[in-house]
């Protein structure tokens, strides 16, 4: 895959977007390698935890790549949008446990990409911004809701509405919605990632598809019966709660 790089390391697929020269911007390229990506490792069932990053130090990723649009016409824009849409969308459905490894800038897409997952994880150099509403648009692969469900509501509105930059500093003052971890320039976000990875590994009584269906999907489980393999992880899931001292 073009720019996209991935990499088993154990029972965690590692995403990376490498386009370190362009801040890891998505292009065309990225956007279908990602998705390809996403396709690879759903289907891999070695695989339970999906970890996203950005080549380099700079950035995660910059957002779309605006270069590339500039000699685009309308339809193709259009086109464009709708594979970022489906991308985060993809991600956000993933069947396994996905962290945004964040390890700079992560702006506009790369933003919503970011949101997309079910946990963020980032150094101390990370930074966050919307600034699509600078631009006379609006965030439109996930963000308008994902914002909100992942930040304080002023927080998100502040991003939205002003595409200010919330910086690592900001987020360890207030705790606002993301890990953030205090660590040196030279250990990355690896380092604590690892960590983490390491204690979801061992939650294996703990079923993240039944978990995923209720969090992410809660109207859907009201309106319509839940698939059997949902429902027979409810069920342990009950179980499981029901007999352990918290």
């Amino acid at each position: 895959m073009k720019h996209v790089k991935i990499e088993r390391r154990g029972q965690t697929g590692w995403v990376t977007i490498d386009r370190a020269e362009a801040l890891n911007a998505l292009s065309g390229d990225v956007l279908r390698g990602l998705l390809d990506a996403w396709t690879e490792l759903a289907a891999d069932p070695a695989v339970r935890l999906v970890a996203v990053t950005g080549a380099g130090d700079r950035a995660f990723c910059a957002g779309a790549d605006l270069k590339e649009r500039r000699g685009m016409s309308a339809a193709e824009t259009q086109s464009r949008i709708e594979l970022t849409v489906r991308c985060c969308d993809r991600l956000a459905r993933l069947p396994k446990l996905t962290v945004a490894a964040l390890n700079g800038g992560a702006f506009g897409g790369g933003f919503e990409i970011a949101l997309a997952c079910d946990l963020v994880v980032a150094s101390r150099t990370a930074r966050f911004a919307l600034p699509e509403s600078r631009r006379g648009v609006v965030a439109s692969s996930g963000a308008l809701f994902r914002a909100m469900r992942a930040l304080p509501l002023n927080v998100a509105r502040e991003l939205l509405i002003t595409g200010a930059v919330l910086d690592a500093d900001r987020q360890l003052g207030h705790r606002e919605g993301f890990h953030i971890k205090a660590l040196r320039p030279e250990d990355g976000v690896v380092l604590d990632l690892g960590r983490l990875v390491a204690k979801a590994h061992v939650q294996d009584r703990f079923d993240y598809e039944c978990t995923d269906f209720v969090v992410h999907r809660p109207t859907s489980f009201v309106r319509r019966p839940a698939p059997a393999a949902q429902f027979g992880a409810m069920v342990r899931l009950n179980r499981f709660t029901t007999h352990r001292t918290w």
